[in-house]
């Protein structure tokens, strides 16, 4: 079988439609309404429980004049968070952004559709008979 058969075969087959809560982050540009941001925590399928301390940092940093790096890894991206590191570097809050390869990969997906929240330990083989990519299930 040729590449492009392979490819096809395991890799481009028609999906289902999934039903479920989709991952997606805060949109800074409609401001800020608190109740809202909290809830948004709800739609991210990232942990924020070191949230608070990251909060006193950034401070620190603003207060202090600090050129400032951001880190992340690819799988925050799928995660809802890529919506506030666009706002980030848009607002020019950070300086640099470093990030795994991944991050590429993962905003070209986004591009694709969008992500849905779903249950980790879901059978890998059951969602790939289904079409189901488990990038966007975290």
């Amino acid at each position: 079988m040729d590449n492009e058969k392979v490819a096809r075969k395991n890799l481009l087959r028609k999906s289902e439609e999934l039903k479920g809560l989709e991952i997606e982050g805060y949109d800074f540009d409609k401001g800020i309404d608190y109740k809202k941001l909290i809830k948004s925590f709800s739609s991210m399928g990232f942990q924020a429980s070191h949230l608070s301390q990251a909060i006193d940092i950034t401070r620190e940093m603003i207060e202090k004049k600090a050129f400032i790096f951001l880190g992340y890894t690819s799988n925050m991206v799928s995660s809802g968070l890529r919506d506030i590191f666009r706002w980030l570097v848009k607002t020019k809050k950070v300086n640099v952004i470093v990030t795994t390869a991944g991050g590429i990969e993962e905003d070209i997906i986004k591009c694709l559709g969008t992500f849905t929240l779903g249950d980790f330990r879901a059978n890998g083989n059951q969602l790939r008979e289904k079409g189901i990519n488990r990038i966007g299930n975290i």
